[in-house]
């Protein structure tokens, strides 16, 4: 969700307004970032869509074959990611196509980390079996996935922590998920 994209919804009456101190030159394209869990929420309901659930999203990042990054195997460079020594933490959204998912999906790796719908637990749901019982935290605390351009030791499409539902973070994004069915 670009900042363009929620700033359409706040103009619409259907989301909060918010600040921002990005770079007005590239402010529109840039992701949208800052929000809430519920507010991200909220954003996605306008649309008539939601948050991916962590196995979605996933499955964007990796594709069938559960490849490391969504481009492939292939080690991160600036043409795949925002990627430290890149330019700015953040980047316009789709400035890198060569980072696409199997699924022409950008930005799963680098630029802004990302929520989902699933509370936090320190299994990961691939680990989950049918006798699975959620953890306490998965109460107040939501899963996020992907990377920022900060943090290149944990660089791959796997890669999730737990944050709190009311968390916000300027490295903090979102993107809406339909189902097709």
């Amino acid at each position: 969700v670009t900042r363009a994209q929620y700033d359409a919804c706040v103009a619409e009456g259907g989301c909060e307004a918010t600040t921002s101190t990005a770079d007005p030159a590239d402010w529109a394209e840039l992701p949208m970032t800052g929000m809430s869990f519920t507010e991200a929420s909220e954003y996605c309901a306008f649309l008539g869509a939601r948050l991916p659930t962590e196995a979605e999203w996933e499955l964007a990042a990796r594709g069938p074959n559960s490849q490391r990054f969504p481009w492939g195997d292939q080690t991160p460079d600036c043409s795949h990611a925002s990627l430290p020594g890149c330019g700015q933490p953040l980047a316009p959204v789709g400035t890198h196509p060569l980072g696409e998912s199997p699924y022409g999906i950008h930005d799963l790796v680098g630029n802004a980390l990302e929520l989902v719908s699933d509370g936090y637990d320190p299994t990961p749901f691939q680990a989950r079996g049918p006798s699975f019982t959620p953890s306490p935290l998965s109460l107040f605390m939501r899963t996020v996935r992907g990377n920022t351009s900060w943090d290149t030791t944990q660089m791959h499409a796997a890669y999730r922590i737990g944050m709190p539902t009311a968390a916000r973070s300027a490295m903090l994004g979102f993107r809406c998920a339909r189902s097709t069915n």
